[in-house]
């Protein structure tokens, strides 16, 4: 339905090289001489998702690999970064085996809500609701919470992310 905004200039091949190298640089300096305690970075679509949005797979394999690339970019050894979202209508919280790297998605701002898909080994997932709400971010001197709240402003999920290593 936005198929018309997407031309090549912010959307094509070369757009979306010029992305990947403006993530990966600034990923890999924020893990090899920052100072930054925290990198937070902020994406439409997820990495990883249990929603379930109709028949067929929840990702084509082009967008598979690009979650994949964009995992393994956002992977920095030892310091810890948030990988904020929307796109799926659920409330959802992941975090990367033996890596500091957490997923907060929050796409329940008004569309239709959509289910969640059982999943029996995903060691990843944390929690996660399908329900109306926002989340709420906060940042402190030593941790970042963030707070998961139903339309009835009732605090569905909260998760303190810490600015140390795992």
């Amino acid at each position: 339905r936005f198929e018309e905004d997407l031309t090549d200039q912010f959307a094509g091949l070369e757009a979306g090289k010029r992305q990947w190298e403006w993530i990966e640089k600034h990923s890999a300096s924020y893990g090899e001489s920052s100072n930054a305690v925290l990198q937070v970075v902020v994406g439409h679509r997820p990495i990883r998702s249990l929603a379930s949005r109709g028949p067929g797979p929840a990702q084509t394999p082009p967008e598979e690999a690009a979650a994949q690339r964009l995992k393994e970019s956002l992977a920095v050894k030892g310091k810890p970064v948030v990988f904020l979202h929307g796109h799926d209508h659920v409330m959802q919280h992941f975090l990367e085996k033996d890596k500091p790297l957490y997923h907060f998605g929050n796409g329940v701002g008004g569309m239709g809500l959509h289910p969640f898909k059982q999943c029996s080994n995903c060691t990843e997932f944390k929690w996660g609701e399908s329900a109306y709400g926002f989340a709420v971010h906060e940042v402190g001197d030593l941790s970042m919470n963030v707070h998961f709240v139903d339309i009835n402003q009732k605090v569905r999920h909260s998760v303190e992310v810490p600015f140390s290593a795992l």
